[in-house]
């Protein structure tokens, strides 16, 4: 995914097939400095302002100005999901997506020769 700009708000829209209503939703974002940043939905222990669900198939992972300023030029991003479901007496928790995110250190050069 990406690439995105160091320490720009970056906001990664996901859609799934799902229904995510009754969904808990954790992310992590990390390099290979130990930098990382952990969203969650309201029912995990976030707000909408980490991780909105935007209908019952989309939401958007945020992630605020200036966090990714100094990290690593590839990040992980992982998602896990809370069904809602209880197996065997426990929370069914699923891996929802594990891959790398691109990020640059200066936007575009608008000066065009």
């Amino acid at each position: 995914m990406g690439p995105f700009i160091k320490g720009c708000t970056i906001t990664i829209e996901i859609t799934v097939d799902e229904d995510i209503t009754n969904w808990n939703i954790k992310a992590k974002f990390y390099d290979a400095s130990n930098n990382s940043l952990v969203l969650a939905t309201t029912g995990a222990g976030g707000s909408d302002d980490e991780i909105e669900k935007t209908t019952n198939h989309k939401f958007l992972l945020k992630v605020p100005y200036g966090t990714t300023q100094k990290w690593e030029d590839k990040a992980t991003l992982e998602i896990k999901i809370d069904t809602g479901i209880e197996v065997g007496g426990k929370a069914e928790v699923l891996p929802g997506y594990k891959g790398t995110i691109e990020l640059q250190d200066t936007e575009l050069d608008w000066d065009i020769d």
